[in-house]
This record gives structure tokens, C-alpha cells and sequence, in this order.
């Protein structure tokens, strides 16, 4: 697995791995199981029934795994969304039409936390904060808004900052 976006030259002005709260997935595994095995007892032991059970806890378990890297290089913010993307997803500086620190309410607004599109176009990675950065960006006229949570969204704010103000500087 890859921890880094690669990148060979530059200096990296921020870097954050964000995990699921394992303890709190993990309860939730231990609270189905009973839940299943009662279901396929009442159903007469079918196989069948214990089908459900046997496809929907692989995905859970792997959704255990699962990794949002963010990183803030002199060029751009890199994000990455393991096991699922394989590069990190590059947004440059130079496209950030703007940015803010935010309150995150990913249950109530979406009902989960991980990688997801919004309703409204936006794209959200956050898997257990509370805060995060909330970008507009623009490519070649479109505007696309994108949310990256993160456990200290005033430092990601601040890299990303001095990324731009190195940028313009030159």
C-alpha cells in the first residue's frame, strides 16, 4: 500500500490519515451476528437466508480498512481513498477559486461517512471528522465543490494557504 502521492521533487506542507472509529464497526458486526443467526433459525436453517449474512459481512469487514489520505503539496491537495482508488485524485492551486474551514454533519446531511457524491453535485471524503475544508474549484469553466474532512482543519487550511501564497510568490 502506498502512503504517499508519490511525488519525488517538493516538500509535503501537510499530511493526514484519516480511519474509521474500528471499536464503534466493530460493535456494530457484534450486534448483526446474533440478528442473523436468529433470522436463519426461525427460517428453518435454509441456507438461502443465510445468504444475506454471508455477502454483506465481507464488504463490512472491508470497509474496516478503509483509509482517506489527504496531502497538501506545493502544487496541490492529493487525495486518496483506500482500498478503493488506486492514484490519489490531484486538485491544484491554481483551480481553487476558494476554501473554508467548515462543520461537518455527514450523518445527518448524507447518512454516512466515507467517499460519496452529494445531492447537489459535491463531492465529500471524511470517514470520522467532524470538521473539514470545503473547496470550490474551477476547470475550465465548471465549478465543482469538493469537502475533505479532517481532524485538524485548521492546519489543513493553513498548508494549503502557504501552498497557494508559494505559488503566486514565483
Amino acid at each position: 500500500m502506498e502512503l504517499s502521492s508519490g511525488k519525488e521533487s517538493g516538500s509535503v506542507l501537510f499530511k493526514e490519515i484519516q480511519e474509521p472509529d474500528r471499536a464503534l464497526m466493530l460493535i456494530g458486526v457484534i450486534a448483526v451476528i446474533p440478528v442473523f443467526l436468529f433470522w436463519w433459525y426461525v427460517l428453518q436453517h435454509s441456507l438461502f437466508f443465510l445468504l444475506p449474512f454471508l455477502i454483506i459481512v465481507p464488504f463490512y469487514l472491508i470497509s474496516l480498512r478503509r483509509k482517506i489520505f489527504t496531502e497538501v503539496w506545493e502544487d496541490g491537495v492529493y487525495v486518496r481513498v483506500y482500498p478503493f482508488d488506486s492514484p490519489f485524485k490531484f486538485f491544484p492551486f491554481i483551480n481553487i477559486q476558494g476554501f473554508e474551514v467548515r462543520t461537518l454533519s455527514p450523518i445527518r446531511a448524507n447518512g454516512r461517512w466515507g467517499y460519496y457524491y452529494g445531492l447537489k453535485g459535491g463531492i465529500t471524503y471524511n470517514l470520522s471528522a467532524n470538521r473539514g475544508v470545503f473547496f470550490k474549484f474551477t476547470n475550465g469553466g465548471n465549478v465543482k465543490e469538493i469537502t475533505i474532512g479532517s481532524k485538524f482543519p485548521e492546519k489543513l487550511e493553513d498548508a494549503i494557504r502557504r501552498g497557494i501564497e508559494k505559488q503566486t510568490s514565483f
